[in-house]
C-alpha cells in the first residue's frame, strides 16, 4: 500500500516573479500561497474551528520559518486566511465565495459535510482543492470530484470502533444519535454498511438539529428505554456531545458513549469527568512520536493547555504538511497536478515515517480519504487512557 514518498524541500528565498493563479507577489522575498478556511469560530462547533485555525497557523509558521517551499526555482511561503462559518451552510458559502473571489485562494478547508456540500460547486468551478474536515459520502467524494479530499476516515471509523467494542466489550446493540443534516446521513449510510461486518446491530437511529437544539431529553428518553450497549453520537459537534452525555447520565444511562474527533476541553466543560466515564474516541494516544511531542509542547506553550484538543490536533497538523509535500513533489501550482500527486503519496507525517497516505478507492472509487494510525482512547477513572492503535479492516476502503 505504501506509495511513492514525497520529496519535501524547505529552502531559502530566491527570485521574485509574478505567478498567476495560486500565488500573489509580495514587495520583496518569496511569493505567498494562501490556504483559506471556512470554519466555526463561534457557536456550538467553535471548539473544533478555533482549534483548526490555531493548529494550521502553528504549522504554517513552522514551514515558513524553515524557509517555505520551492517550486521550479521560486520560493513560496504560506498565509492562512480564516472566516467564521458559524457552522452554517449559508455562512460557509459566503465565506468560500469571498476566499475564492477576494482572496484568490486555491486551497480551501471546510468543517462539516452539511457546509461542504453547497460550497463544493464553487471550489470546483474555481479549480480549487477542497479539504473537508467532515464525514465522507459518495455524493461529494468520488471520481466526479477529483479535487475534493477528506481529512481522515470519519463516519468510516464505525467499522473499526464497532468491531473493537464488539470483540473486547461485548457490544451488540448500538443506538445512533446524529445531526439531522448531510453529515448525519453520511454516518447513517456507512454505519448501516459497517455494523453487520462488525457483528453488531444498529437498533435505532435518531437525527436532531444540532445547530439549535440544546434540550435532548425528549429524544434521549425513548432511546435509553431500549436495550443498548453503545450510544454513538460520533458526528455531533463537541458542545452537543457534551450536552448529550450529561443529559444521558442524568436519565440514568451508565453505558459507553462514542464520538469521533473529541475536543476534550469542551467535553470536560460541558459534561465533567464523572459523566465522561466510559466515553470512547478516535484519535487518542499517549505514546507520542518525537514530532508529536515537539508539536504538542510548542502548541501548548503558544496557546495554552486549555486550547489543546487532544490527538485530533495531530491529524489537523498534518494538513499543511500534505499540501506542502504535494506541491513540492509535483513541482507545480496546478491544482489538478497537485491532487493527482497527493492521492498517490505517502508522507513523512507527524505520526512518523509513512504515517499518512490516501485511501478509499474500493468504496468511493478514488483515493481521497487521508489515513493515519487510529489510536482508540477511553475515559477511565477521571482521565483519558489509550486502549489500542487500530488498523483499518482491509476490503472496505481498499483491498489492502
Amino acid at each position: 500500500m505504501k506509495k511513492k514518498l514525497a520529496a519535501f524541500c524547505l529552502t531559502t528565498a530566491i527570485l521574485l516573479t509574478a505567478l498567476a493563479g495560486c500565488a500573489t507577489a509580495t514587495p520583496a522575498g518569496p511569493q505567498v500561497l494562501k490556504f483559506g478556511i471556512a470554519v466555526p469560530l463561534s457557536g456550538p462547533a467553535a471548539g473544533w474551528g478555533i482549534a483548526i485555525q490555531e493548529i494550521l497557523q502553528f504549522r504554517i509558521d513552522e514551514i515558513n520559518s524553515a524557509g517555505g517551499l520551492t517550486v521550479d526555482g521560486q520560493n513560496y511561503v504560506w498565509e492562512l486566511v480564516s472566516y467564521d462559518s458559524q457552522y452554517m451552510p449559508t455562512e460557509t458559502v459566503t465565506a468560500v465565495q469571498r476566499l475564492l473571489d477576494s482572496d484568490q485562494v486555491h486551497f480551501v478547508g471546510i468543517l462539516g459535510a452539511e457546509n461542504l456540500l453547497p460550497a463544493q460547486p464553487l471550489t470546483e468551478a474555481a479549480g480549487a482543492i477542497l479539504w473537508g474536515w467532515a464525514a465522507a459520502n459518495q455524493e461529494y467524494v468520488g471520481p466526479e470530484h477529483p479535487l475534493t479530499f477528506m481529512y481522515a476516515p470519519d463516519a468510516e471509523l464505525t467499522a473499526v470502533v464497532y468491531e473493537y467494542l464488539a470483540t473486547h466489550n461485548g457490544v451488540r446493540r448500538v443506538i445512533s444519535l446524529q445531526p439531522d443534516d448531510t453529515v448525519g446521513q453520511a454516518h447513517s449510510e456507512f454505519a448501516n454498511f459497517a455494523a453487520p461486518l462488525a457483528g453488531v446491530e444498529l437498533v435505532a437511529e435518531e437525527f436532531v438539529d444540532v445547530r439549535s437544539v440544546t434540550d435532548f431529553y425528549p429524544v434521549l428518553t425513548p432511546l435509553l428505554d431500549m436495550e443498548l450497549d453503545l450510544l454513538d453520537v460520533s458526528q455531533c459537534p463537541p458542545g452537543v456531545v457534551g450536552q448529550i452525555i450529561a443529559q444521558a447520565r442524568e436519565l440514568g444511562y451508565a453505558g459507553p458513549v462514542y464520538s469521533a474527533a473529541a475536543d476534550m476541553p469542551t467535553l470536560i466543560e460541558m459534561a465533567g469527568w464523572e459523566a465522561l466515564e466510559g466515553y470512547y474516541t478516535i484519535p487518542y494516544l499517549t505514546d507520542l512520536t518525537p514530532a508529536q511531542q515537539e508539536f504538542q509542547a510548542g502548541f501548548i506553550e503558544r496557546y495554552g493547555e486549555d486550547h489543546w484538543v487532544g490527538s485530533l490536533a495531530f491529524t489537523v497538523y498534518d494538513t499543511m504538511t500534505v499540501f506542502s509535500e504535494a506541491i513540492v513533489g509535483a513541482q507545480s501550482l496546478d491544482t489538478t497536478e497537485i491532487a493527482e500527486y497527493m492521492a498517490d503519496m505517502t508522507i513523512e507525517s507527524v505520526w512518523g515515517a509513512g504515517g499518512g497516505y490516501f485511501t478509499g478507492s474500493k468504496y468511493y472509487g478514488i483515493d481521497r480519504i487521508y489515513m493515519t494510525p487510529l489510536p482508540l482512547g477511553v475515559v477511565r477513572g477521571g482521565e483519558m487512557v489509550q486502549l489500542a492503535v487500530l488498523e483499518y479492516p482491509s476490503g472496505i476502503l481498499s483491498d489492502q
